[in-house]
This record gives C-alpha cells, structure tokens and sequence, in this order.
C-alpha cells in the first residue's frame, strides 16, 4: 500500500466531510449504522463526518448513546482514534497497491475490512510502554502502537513529545503535541503552502515538524 493512501486516510480524518447524510429515513433502511444510536450529533456541523467514522468504528460514543462532540480530547483517546485509522500499516497486513487508474476512492472505506478484522485480534496482544503510568490502562496498546511505529519513522521523537516516566493519558492531548505525533504517518510534503503563525517561529523547538504537517494540508 503506497504510503500516500495512508497520509490521504489521516488527513481525511482530521479534515475531510464526508459519507452517508446521517438524517437519512431509517424506515428504508435494512441496516442502521452504529451512529443511528448516537444522540447528540445530527445538528453538530461536524456531524456527518463524526457519523462516518463511528460508523467504521474509528469514533466510538460514550455508554449513555452520546459523542459529547465539543469535548476536549485527552492523549489516550486521540493516539486511539490515531491507531485506528492507520493500523492497516501494521506488518502483519499485506500491503496493497492502489491502481494507478483509480482516480477516486473513498479514504474511509478503503480497507475498512481489513481494519475491523485486524482490531478485533487487537486486544490479545501484548504491547509494553516505557511509562509508569500505562500498565493497566486501557488505552496501553493503542499508545503502545503508536509509538512504535514513530520510533521507526522518527527515532526518539516520541519521548521528546510525551517526555517523563510517565504518559498521563487521561491528559488534555495540545494540538502541538497532536500534529508531532500525527507526522509520523504521513509522507513529505510536495509544496510549501506559505502559511505563517505568530506564535510559531523559526526558533521555536518544533518549528519544522509543525510546519511539515501544516504542508501537508
């Protein structure tokens, strides 16, 4: 699978609308989507693409049938929602190439199969993490993927991120910390867009890792 899919499906995840309308008549329906049983979405402007994903298990609700959609997100449940959409990187799932003819195809659905069924082996294994914290909680192998694979990619970048013996994973994830870590996963950028941020200045410790995300769209 060319690593362009993979920057495509994250982007698409963190940028794109997308997929059923979510106020389709679920009387002509033989199948309700997972989102049908979420409560608090259909009149958010991010809802169908909320929608979309819960759908393909990427989002999942909370136990009382609710997204809370203009919550905070802490670190577990993003590098989660992270893992989720690009796990089909995992080595163990044969790469696949896109035809150089394909024109279009849907991000989100592109591999779903082999997501859902590469998840639900997911929990037997066995993923250790450096942090005092993550032993028993239960994000621990998401996390654990996650830097993995940024260890292969961008060795020793992760601990500067989420320095410490420990991860706190029930902490607000910052949106500096959510585009390092999130780098990872994406190729090079083919331009420079030509965006500049006050408070994001040549000097600053991140400066180009930043500005390879902001690249890429």
């Amino acid at each position: 699978m060319r690593k362009s899919t993979i920057s495509l499906l994250l982007l698409a995840l963190l940028l794109i609308n997308l997929l059923n309308p979510i106020n389709a008549v679920a009387e002509d329906m033989d199948y309700l989507p997972l989102s049908y049983q979420i409560t608090d979405i259909a009149n958010h402007w991010a809802g169908q693409t909320i929608a979309g994903l819960i759908d393909l298990e990427i989002l999942l609700g909370y136990p009382d049938k609710t997204f809370k959609p203009d919550n905070h997100t802490t670190r577990a449940e993003y590098l989660t929602t992270l893992f989720k959409t690009v796990c089909v990187l995992d080595e163990s799932i044969d790469p696949e190439e896109i035809s150089v003819g394909f024109i279009y195809y849907d991000y989100y659905y592109f591999r779903a199969d082999k997501r859902r069924e590469f998840l639900k082996n997911f929990s037997n294994v066995d993923y250790k993490l450096p942090y005092n914290d993550m032993e028993k909680h239960w994000s621990r192998n998401y996390v654990a993927w996650v830097k993995k694979y940024c260890d292969k990619k961008n060795p020793g970048l992760f601990e500067k991120i989420f320095p410490g013996e420990n991860f706190y994973p029930n902490k607000l994830i910052t949106r500096e910390e959510a585009a390092l870590v999130t780098i990872s996963f994406l190729d090079p950028p083919v331009r420079n867009v030509g965006i500049d941020f006050k408070d994001v200045t040549p000097d600053h410790e991140f400066y180009n890792e930043i500005m390879y995300l902001v690249d890429n769209g």
